[in-house]
């Protein structure tokens, strides 16, 4: 799939301690990029999430983890707001073709 960037989105910009249920959409700063990322990692035994907004094309989107570390990249007004981040365009073409693959294996 090809990524392009041709119109803004809005994404959280913020840093804040994971797990703490302290993440308030109406409180957190926000950005305009043509990406929204959302960065979870472990530093000095602390567990921290970082929302930015990003202009660079990202290599996939939804989530990657890499040891302690798991960036997710979507493209939707503030995506990276949400636990468990995906791109909910993928999640959606995602179990449409498990569907079809259903009918398909039924028949």
């Amino acid at each position: 799939m090809v990524y392009t960037n041709d119109e803004t989105v809005i994404c959280y910009n913020d840093t804040k301690v994971a797990g703490t249920h302290n993440f308030d959409a109406e409180k957190s700063g926000t950005c305009n990029g043509y990406w929204c990322y959302k960065k979870s990692t472990t530093v000095q035994g602390i567990a921290l999430e970082v929302r930015k907004c990003m202009t660079a094309v990202p290599d996939h989107t939804g989530c990657r983890r890499s040891g302690d570390v798991e960036v997710c990249f979507c493209r939707a007004d503030a995506c990276n707001g949400a636990e468990g981040l995906g791109s909910h365009a993928d999640v959606i073409f995602g179990l449409l073709l498990t569907a079809l693959m259903s009918l398909i294996i039924a028949q």
